[in-house]
């Protein structure tokens, strides 16, 4: 595809090309460059267009567009990847008005999803689930399934964040048929994970362990770095969980590796913490200290409350340990005043809590309600097809059974014309002998009369004869 890249002269074809590749690319290192050189060529397009024919009536404008649009949206990706939240929202809105300009449901659905994604690692729940449900509606739209599948996920999450553990994994699980269903491994991985990580919380480990490792075998063979380090980390903080700490750091290890190379500093911040962690608890302080200090460093730099609460209280207890009370006091103060703000939010959280189990139940409801609508409908069609198809297999049947009556019947008249032609030619030849045997009778008896006659002249001669004699 790239040699075909080179030889397209035309803009529309290498625009085309371009938008596979991004597609098709699973590198994350790789995929930006492509997306970077298709929103270049599709606005120098644009830009060739006259000022009159840049509107969307114009299907060439609007394929470019369209393309533009979906390339800002990915530029909005690469930022939070990046852990530039407030730049990937600027691009994922801009992104998100080019969509709307041209109606792209698919991308509108996408950048929707994504912009939900950071709403709910900020903790706006409401935000994130009606933007989940605006998503939702426009890939059942489309008719994008694998949409559906994504869009059921991000609802699973918002509910383990809420602790409905039970309903999330429905919404999970629903995820995962769909994506088995399309074979969509990017999908079955995300589930996967996801199922585990509900499993990991029930401490259900063994049952944690099957599925991060397939999630992790998935992520392997796509060559997916980001989410390979993701899953990575989750299977080092599953054994950290049952205290199997070398287990634990060889994943943890191997985690940070990769994290460092895409320099991922939300992975990175994790990873660090969670090694000088199992260092803490192994009583290697010398080890642990550079690991906790520069999570620190990046969780700060990152301004997630929660790192810096965690690499804190990690940086606390080796200090401790050190006997070093100054700096222990430090990150003590830190430690506690990170947890207030947490709790403040997290108490904020519980107050919408109620808010969004009653809007989400309500959706749900409207949901239902819809599809028993549907469902009905679909039944009343059912049924009245069900009639028309009887009544026509009824018909049908009645001219059939017709058909095999006259059919029949012909039969039966075709056979008694032969029986009436046969008796008619038995009849002829009766009737032929009979006048044959008529005739034989008939000559018999002219014959006896023409004798009779005969022997009445003979004797009538004699007796003349006999009279003259006797005169004589």
């Amino acid at each position: 595809m790239r040699k075909i890249l080179l030889k397209a002269k035309h803009d529309t074809i290498r625009c085309r090309i371009l938008n596979d590749l991004i597609e098709s690319e699973p590198d994350d290192n790789v995929w930006p460059v492509y997306n970077e050189q298709l929103r270049a060529l599709a606005e120098a397009a644009i830009k060739k267009l006259p000022r009159e024919q840049q509107v969307i009536q114009n299907p060439e404008y609007l394929v470019y567009k369209r393309w533009l649009g979906r390339t800002i949206s990915n530029i909005g990706y690469v930022e939070r990847m990046n852990s530039n939240t407030s730049k990937a929202l600027e691009y994922y809105y801009k992104g998100l008005a080019m969509e709307e300009e041209v109606a792209d449901k698919v991308g509108m659905a996408s950048t929707l999803n994504n912009i939900g994604q950071i709403y709910m690692e900020q903790g706006n729940i409401p935000k994130a689930l009606e933007l989940f449900h605006n998503c939702l509606k426009l890939m059942e739209e489309s008719g994008d399934k694998e949409g559906i599948a994504g869009s059921f996920s991000n609802i699973g999450i918002i509910y383990m964040s809420q602790g409905d553990d039970q309903k999330a994994k429905e919404y999970y699980e629903k995820a995962l048929k769909i994506d088995e269903t399309l074979k969509n491994k990017d999908g079955i991985a995300i589930s996967l994970n996801n199922l585990a990580d509900l499993y990991r919380r029930a401490a259900n480990v063994t049952k944690a362990l099957t599925l991060f490792n397939k999630s992790l075998d998935i992520r392997i063979e796509m060559n997916d770095s980001f989410n390979m380090g993701r899953v990575l980390n989750n299977i080092g903080n599953t054994y950290r969980q049952i205290k199997d700490y070398e287990k634990a750091l060889d994943y943890f290890k191997r985690s940070l590796t990769i994290k460092e190379q895409i320099n991922d500093k939300d992975g990175l911040a994790f990873s660090l913490n969670s090694i000088a962690a199992i260092y803490l608890a192994q009583g290697k302080t010398k080890e642990a200290l550079p690991l906790s200090l520069r999570s620190l460093q990046i969780a700060k730099e990152l301004g997630y409350p929660g790192h810096i609460k965690n690499a804190a209280e990690i940086s606390y207890g080796i200090y401790k340990k050190q006997k070093n009370s100054k700096e222990a006091l430090k990150m003590l103060l830190l430690f506690m005043t990170m947890r207030d703000s947490i709790n403040n939010a997290e108490t904020h959280q519980a107050s919408t809590r109620q808010q969004f189990k009653y809007e989400y139940e309500k959706k749900e409801l409207s949901i239902r309600a819809q599809q028993e609508k549907k469902d009905l409908l679909h039944a009343d069609q059912s049924k009245r097809q069900k009639i028309i198809i009887g009544a026509v297999m009824g018909g049908l049947a009645l001219v059939i059974t017709f058909l095999l009556f006259l059919v029949n019947r012909f039969k039966i008249i075709r056979k008694q014309k032969k029986i009436i032609e046969i008796q008619k030619k038995i009849a002829e030849r009766a009737f032929t002998a009979l006048h044959e045997k008529n005739k034989e009778v008939t000559d018999s008896i002219i014959y006896a009369r023409r004798i009779q006659r005969s022997l009445l002249t003979n004797e009538k001669y004699i007796s003349r004869n006999l009279d003259r004699l006797n005169c004589n």
